[in-house]
């Protein structure tokens, strides 16, 4: 069986049915469920990815049957060991249960990413097997028409934590938006992913794929910052930081208006954001780059003021609170959330960043009840 499938969401649906009339009164019907949900995670990348047409195809072969979702995209997908409160993540790693093999193959034109489910039983030592890559697929260091890019005093553990969440909130931004314009919504979204896979093959996402815990206790030095990061960008990538950048800032004035299922970016990743695809933008037009600067927050003697009696129940509170601004910064605290992090007043946390104390209460290898403020 040989499809072509457009970029369109009913293409999952269409390629779990032609699975299911492939195996239909065969030997290996049985495998029909586990073929259908791996084949719709291959599909549902393969569309979001990429944007573009796909090609399905599967054979029935003595041990079972093969499957292969063919696209044009170049960016191999990197199973992901994403905390309990990830949104995004997870498929690959159904994919690996559900197979007795599987993997990519980079194509001049793209990849294919297959796999196989045979009759194996579940105690079989070829079932879940690691992923199989062959060929070249890599989009930015191979491609012949490409821009160096020189990121300067790069905020690596502010790019790990910013990873993870903006996948997030490109991923419910895409489903909030798919029903009333489902071309441009996977359109847009494949590009900004796009250049999202360019970094995480590039600069890598070592600290996005740890729990929340283990990424805090690594806000130190020399972790927390790069001097020099270099990106290699296809020219024709390059315009996808653009839309990065714009699809989460749409993404930002929708989560604080409640509409999406992950929370506000904090305020300096944004400004990172900002920095990073303008850096990709403003040197692929030949100039010189620019180094991170992190944004200046406000001082204990200029925030942004809180409602009197939201920051006197912070402050009177017997648990451990902490109250913040906009912009990150502590407005209010109590006394148990000082002791709780070693500082010797609830007034010595005013003023501080919630990066800061949030680094002060993993390194104590507790945890802390935040009623973020705004």
């Amino acid at each position: 069986m040989r499809q072509q499938l457009p970029a369109h969401p009913s293409s999952v649906r269409r390629a779990r049915h032609l699975l299911r009339a492939e195996l239909k009164d065969t030997a290996h019907e049985c495998l029909s469920e586990a073929a259908e949900l791996v084949v719709s995670e291959l599909v549902t990348n393969a569309i979001l990815h990429t944007g573009e047409i796909i090609e399905l195809t599967s054979s029935l072969e003595p041990q079972g049957l093969h499957v292969e979702v063919a696209d044009r995209g170049t960016h191999i997908p990197i199973v992901a060991s994403y905390d309990a409160l990830a949104s995004t993540g997870r498929g690959l790693l159904l994919v690996s249960e559900l197979t007795d093999q599987w993997g990519a193959e980079g194509r001049p034109d793209g990849k294919t990413m297959w796999f196989r489910i045979g009759l194996a039983s579940p105690d079989d030592s070829t079932s879940g097997t690691a992923m199989s890559v062959t060929g070249n697929h890599s989009n930015g260091s191979q491609a012949a028409d490409a821009v160096e890019v020189v990121l300067l005093n790069f905020p690596a553990l502010a790019h790990g934590a910013w990873h993870k969440q903006a996948k997030s909130m490109l991923r419910d931004l895409l489903l909030l938006g798919i029903d009333s314009d489902p071309a441009g919504a996977i359109e847009s979204h494949a590009a900004a992913m796009d250049a999202m896979a360019i970094l995480e093959e590039q600069v890598g996402a070592r600290e996005a794929t740890e729990d929340l815990g283990q990424l805090l206790a690594s806000t130190v030095e020399p972790h927390a910052s790069l001097s020099k990061v270099r990106l290699v960008v296809p020219r024709e990538s390059v315009p996808h930081f653009t839309t990065l950048d714009r699809e989460l800032r749409q993404a930002w004035v929708q989560a604080a208006a409640g509409r999406l299922l992950t929370p506000p970016l904090h305020r300096e990743f944004a400004f990172f954001r900002e920095w990073m695809c303008e850096e990709v933008r403003l040197q692929a037009a030949g100039q010189n780059p620019r180094r991170w600067i992190p944004p200046e927050l406000p001082s204990p003697g200029h925030l942004v003021s809180v409602p009197t009696e939201a920051e006197a129940a912070v402050n009177d509170s017997d648990r451990a609170l902490v109250g913040a601004n906009g912009a990150g910064s502590v407005v209010a605290a109590s006394p148990a959330a000082a002791e709780l992090l070693g500082y010797p007043s609830a007034a010595a946390l005013v003023g501080r960043r919630l990066l800061d104390i949030s680094r002060a209460a993993t390194s104590r290898r507790t945890s802390l009840a935040s009623a973020f403020i705004s």
